[in-house]
């Protein structure tokens, strides 16, 4: 799931994300005893509820930034690994040697290539931003930086 800096409505993605009540929405910890398993169970419709409403608030921030609708649940993509969207087709893409894989930092993103800092131009049809822990996204336009925030 790509997840903007501030959700429709204003509220801010990270505070959000990163508080105790949210935790207290995801799912038993495997080392979850019995009573927190129960307690889990008859608090699970509230949080179904919650998760299912934040997943369609992002919704539109998603397709406005013509990424994919999700396969996985939001709570179970955070749980898993955080905001990162697998999928098995890069391997056999890869393998299949119709796309390049360049290792460079993005000046810029035309319409129908890639400039990179070192001046070079590539045709690009899908660009992947692997960007690890240190996002930067400077290369992108700034209204569509706006919609990440």
């Amino acid at each position: 799931w790509a997840l903007p800096r501030v959700l429709p409505g204003g509220q801010d993605c990270t505070q959000l994300l990163h508080s105790r009540a949210t935790l207290a929405r995801m799912p038993p910890y495997y080392t979850a005893g019995p009573l927190a398993r129960a307690a889990h169970a008859v608090a699970a419709p509230a949080k179904r509820l919650f998760w299912a409403r934040l997943e369609r608030a992002l919704l539109p921030v998603t397709e406005r930034m013509g990424i994919p609708t999700p396969t996985t649940p939001l709570q179970q993509d955070l749980f898993h690994g955080g905001q990162i969207y697998a999928d098995s087709w890069h391997s056999e893409v890869l393998a299949s040697k119709r796309v390049m894989v360049v290792d460079g930092a993005v000046h810029r993103v035309h319409p129908d290539c890639v400039e990179l800092i070192s001046g070079d131009k590539l045709p690009a049809d899908v660009l992947l931003c692997c960007t690890g822990y240190n996002n930067d996204y400077r290369f992108l336009a700034e209204d569509i930086r706006a919609q990440l925030r």
